[in-house]
């Protein structure tokens, strides 16, 4: 009898232990499957982190829908980076360089429309152009009435890549868009577009414009506040 007892003791014993040993195996197990469910979440979040990054990039970089600039390959040519030797040639080199900076104006991550010959020091392709290149360059398009300098000593400019007209359209258009139906400058640079960032007189100018042409109306010409006029 003694001895069945104590069989039946060290059993019980061995299965406490397997019993406490499956107990820790569990815990183990469920301690493993935590630490995974933790990697995978920080793995997503890392993820989603990543791709709102490159959303708000591309958000940047495509104002009103259009692509990025993409420097041609022409401009990277050494001989296109200095005025030509030959009178026959100039013309077509200046006209190149002029399109160019239109179309960097208004295609670069952040629209420009004044620029300084500093800003072209530190932007490719105009870094490699010698001052005097750029400065002719900015002088052809303000020949063409397509820039006008700031200041006497030439060293920065308006660049008048859309006329005040084309800007009175968009501007109407947008606040068709929006439901606008008081005007003003500071509605205009609050709207977080392309004419946002017009210096202050030609924002007067477009709303000159739209006045002319009969979208808006003065509520107070003093304090530049207009109203919409549907068509």
């Amino acid at each position: 009898m003694e001895k069945e007892k104590e069989k039946r003791k060290v059993k019980g014993e061995d299965q406490a232990a397997d019993t406490e040993k499956e107990g820790i195996d569990v815990e183990s197990e469920l301690r493993r499957l935590e630490e995974e469910v933790k990697m995978e979440s920080r793995e997503r979040m890392m993820e989603a982190s990543t791709q709102q990054e490159q959303t708000m990039s591309v958000n940047k970089t495509q104002l009103l829908g259009k692509t990025t600039f993409e420097c041609p390959d022409w401009a990277n040519l050494p001989w296109m980076k200095r005025k030509p030797s030959r009178a026959e040639d100039v013309d077509s080199w200046l006209r190149d360089w002029c399109d160019l900076v239109l179309k960097w104006c208004q295609l670069d991550v952040n629209v420009h429309h004044v620029v300084g010959l500093k800003d072209f020091k530190v932007s490719k392709p105009f870094d490699a152009l010698p001052e005097m290149e750029l400065r002719e360059i900015l002088q052809h398009l303000v020949d063409r009435g397509l820039a006008k300098w700031i200041g006497k000593d030439k060293t920065v400019a308006r660049i008048m890549w859309r006329s005040l007209e084309e800007w009175a359209n968009d501007v109407y258009q947008w606040a068709y868009n929006n439901g606008v139906e008081m005007l003003d400058r500071f509605a205009i640079q609050g709207a977080n577009k392309d004419f946002s960032s017009l210096p202050k007189p030609d924002i007067e100018g477009v709303l000159e414009v739209m006045v002319k042409k009969k979208m808006l109306k003065w509520i107070d010409k003093k304090h530049e506040q207009a109203k919409l006029i549907y068509q």
